[in-house]
């Protein structure tokens, strides 16, 4: 009679289904295929570009402060004006600006982005600081 999986009978399922998912690229002479530069930078481009269309988190989270990084260092790699284009919107849409929460770290997470554009454009509103109201 068949079991219910456990734990790890499913993580053993899953690791034999992706070997037999990847498997087929390493057979028939495609293996070099796979490891070469424009394919590499192929895939990375088409995986940031899929998340970049299927966000999960607010603009300015600390998720997108370490997401945008990675497409900085994906940008660099590849030179897709998709990438740039994509954290140029995200900077404007932002307006340039940290999170709401003032004293809080994970706000300024996505201020690194807008430091490396700025190296780029040279433009001073990127790392302007933003204009905060003195209350007594």
């Amino acid at each position: 009679m068949f079991k219910k999986p456990t734990g790890t009978m499913k993580k053993f399922l899953c690791v034999i289904w992706m070997i037999c998912l990847v498997a087929p690229g390493f057979s028939s002479g495609k293996k070099d295929l796979i490891f070469q530069k424009d394919t590499i930078k192929k895939r990375m481009t088409t995986a940031a570009l899929w998340q970049l269309q299927h966000p999960n988190h607010e603009l300015d989270d600390w998720t997108n402060g370490a997401f945008y990084a990675g497409v900085m260092a994906a940008y660099e790699t590849t030179r897709s004006k998709d990438l740039y284009g994509a954290m140029m919107k995200m900077g404007e849409t932002n307006g340039w600006k940290p999170g709401k929460r003032l004293f809080h770290a994970d706000d300024y997470a996505i201020c690194q982005t807008y430091i490396d554009l700025y190296r780029k454009e040279k433009d001073r509103k990127m790392i302007q600081p933003p204009l905060i109201p003195l209350t007594r």
